[in-house]
């Protein structure tokens, strides 16, 4: 089963990413604070405690 968590640790995240064979640098959770004008969410579904996806969302 998978659960989705709004608000997940900026490291978390951000680990995921890097160690992500899609990584994209627009995901890095730095990228919120270029964007300091918008409003911004990190997000991640985990499939038990397993970390499987994660978005910034701006």
């Amino acid at each position: 089963m998978y659960t989705f968590k709004i608000g997940i640790p900026a490291e978390v995240h951000d680990t995921f990413v890097k160690n992500h064979p899609l990584c994209n640098l627009l995901q890095s959770s730095s990228w919120a604070k270029v964007k300091d004008n918008w409003g911004s969410e990190i997000v991640g579904v985990y499939e038990k405690d397993t970390l499987v996806a994660s978005s910034l969302v701006l």
